[in-house]
């Protein structure tokens, strides 16, 4: 035998062994007394003749009929054993997806310029409690939403939609907006002036992409920075705010009161986004979970942004 047959005999008698030996310790309890002690007298043998290098053949080849004899009742096919992994796969992606982790894809450029049009995010649903799918409700736990946090939650006009906003305003807080610029408990939020940028929108009725430009400020939410972007050619329009207050107010001002049990949420591109101002509060029951990475971005006319992959979601 040459030295490249004797290499192939061995190492294939080394991997009879490891897979006889998974089985036994697999299926050793449904093998009866002496079926065990013939098995493990082969194993022996084989094990012994790797050692010396004699009747290799021979004994693999006895090995090999006798653990097909013995553990044919209880090995699945491979078809079997592939359709299996696959659904054990998708029960744990579907329960996850639940409970866990669900993905979500930005649908407009409310969030510039912390998210962009065709980013594809993880939401964290375990980040205020366990959210309960078919209830459409939550078992909350935890410290609940807290200023800064940017959270996906079911937009109260319409419980067939989900929006994607960052929280401005807790429970208890008396929200101002001045000409963009927000006071909590009036005390005025921090602006730090940045540079010019140039971002990407989309057409909703053409689906064609084109050219805006913004301000990029750092907003300071009692120690929790991001940024955000204004419009300075944006005009504001004027709205009733009757809901909250007597007052006529528009996107860049605005006053009411969070309710308990409500958030307010503003998006970080504060002249183009509908958010609080326009629509109310958020109901906390609303909320989906918290916004935490961007894993896959798409769009604004360039194709994959590669540079926006795992980007965590500040």
């Amino acid at each position: 035998m040459s030295e490249a047959s004797r290499k192939i005999e061995e190492k294939s008698a080394r991997q009879l062994l490891r897979e006889t030996r998974k089985l036994q310790k697999k299926f050793k309890k449904k093998l009866e007394e002496n079926e065990q002690k013939e098995l493990q007298e082969a194993i022996d043998a084989l094990t012994e003749a790797l050692d010396k290098q004699e009747k290799l053949s021979l004994l693999t080849k006895d090995l090999e009929q006798l653990a097909t004899r013995l553990f044919a009742p209880y090995r699945k096919s491979v078809t079997r054993e592939y359709v299996e992994s696959i659904l054990i796969a998708v029960a744990v992606a579907l329960l996850l997806r639940t409970f866990v982790v669900e993905p979500f894809k930005i649908p407009s450029g409310s969030m510039i310029p912390t998210l962009a049009i065709g980013d594809h995010i993880f939401v964290n649903k375990l980040s205020y409690g366990l959210w309960i799918p078919f209830a459409q409700k939550k078992l909350r736990f935890g410290a609940g939403p807290q200023r800064g946090d940017v959270i996906v939650f079911i937009y109260p006009k319409d419980p067939t939609k989900d929006f994607i906003k960052r929280v401005v305003g807790l429970p208890g807080d008396t929200i101002e907006v001045r000409n963009n610029v927000v006071f909590i408990n009036k005390k005025k939020i921090g602006l730090v002036k940045k540079h010019m940028h140039t971002y990407k929108e989309q057409d909703e009725m053409s689906r064609q992409w084109y050219s805006r430009k913004g301000r990029v400020y750092i907003e300071d939410l009692f120690g929790v920075k991001h940024t955000l972007l204004q419009d300075e050619n944006a005009i504001p329009s004027n709205r009733n705010w009757s809901s909250f207050t007597d007052a006529p107010q528009n996107l860049r001002s605005w006053g009411p009161k969070v309710k308990p049990g409500f958030v307010f949420v503003m998006g970080d591109n504060r002249d183009h986004s509908s958010d609080s101002r326009e629509w109310g509060l958020v109901p906390v029951k609303n909320i989906k979970g918290r916004a935490v990475l961007v894993w896959l971005s798409y769009g604004g006319g360039k194709g994959i942004r590669f540079d926006r992959f795992f980007t965590l979601i500040k």
